[in-house]
């Protein structure tokens, strides 16, 4: 029991030790008056305008609702994200809170979030893991008539990185919350069933909901930040990169000057 206690303080870290923004609220506090962000995806607001007045913020979404408060340091946009009706580094801070899963063209998404962010500007987005159970069962109970794109952690990683040249910051784990059942009543025989399932789920696999979901905070930088290894040598372990549709059977390694099949 110690040795579990430890490693959770390990892991946890001093709560006093200074970290990486990461929470969008932390972002919104650290922001300069007049800064102005994006909440991309709102579907009405993020988060409470009212508690940031001294933020120009634009609250973008695909269709609007009735019934929107109206504030006016803040503005309401109707526009795909893949689109954005704004100029070239017009924002700090962009928002994209458990949306990415939505859009339909994500690389064009990302692309856009790249063009209207000042450099050194910000991107906040939550993923859900489509590995995790609560992504899977939101899944089988609403159809992919909402989800329709699947990530993990390395995924949109290195999707990011190839399209844009957002760097990761910080990031978290984020742990179901299954927020989307709450509309079956909690005395109902079908919710008292999937508590129990989920409970002996996580008692097989503990990390089985801490591991759901992500959140990640990108900064702008100057380069994009993939790069591309295709092949490893078998004798001394140097990769290479070899042109698409490489169509020779075998590659020799400039370092060892072994010959390599082409897997």
């Amino acid at each position: 029991m110690g040795r579990a206690i430890s490693e959770m303080l390990e892991l946890r870290g001093d709560s006093s030790e200074k970290r990486s923004p990461l929470f969008f609220a932390e972002f919104l506090n650290k922001l300069s008056p007049g800064s102005r962000v994006l909440d991309l995806g709102s579907g009405g607001q993020t988060f409470n305008y009212k508690d940031f007045p001294h933020l120009r913020i634009y609250s973008c979404d695909l269709n609007w609702g009735k019934g929107l408060a109206r504030n006016d340091h803040v503005f309401y946009v109707e526009s795909s994200a893949d689109h954005l009706p704004f100029k070239r580094e017009s924002f700090h801070l962009i928002i994209a809170n458990f949306v990415f899963e939505h859009f339909a063209k994500p690389v064009d998404a990302l692309a856009e979030c790249e063009r209207v962010t000042n450099t050194h500007g910000y991107l906040y987005a939550g993923i859900p893991n489509s590995r995790g159970i609560e992504d899977r069962c939101y899944r089988i109970w609403r159809g992919r008539r909402d989800h329709i794109q699947t990530y993990t952690f390395h995924y949109f990683l290195r999707l990011v990185y190839c399209h844009t040249s957002f760097k990761l910051q910080s990031f978290c784990d984020y742990p179901a919350g299954f927020t989307w059942f709450g509309a079956l009543k909690k005395s109902s025989v079908l919710m008292r069933g999937f508590i129990f399932f989920v409970k002996i789920l996580k008692h097989f696999n503990t990390d089985a909901l801490r591991t759901c979901n992500f959140l990640l905070a990108f900064r702008k930088e100057d380069l994009k930040g993939y790069r591309f290894l295709s092949h490893n040598c078998m004798h001394c372990g140097v990769a290479v990169a070899l042109p698409a549709g490489y169509e020779l059977t075998h590659w020799q390694c400039d370092v060892c000057g072994k010959s390599n099949l082409v897997l």
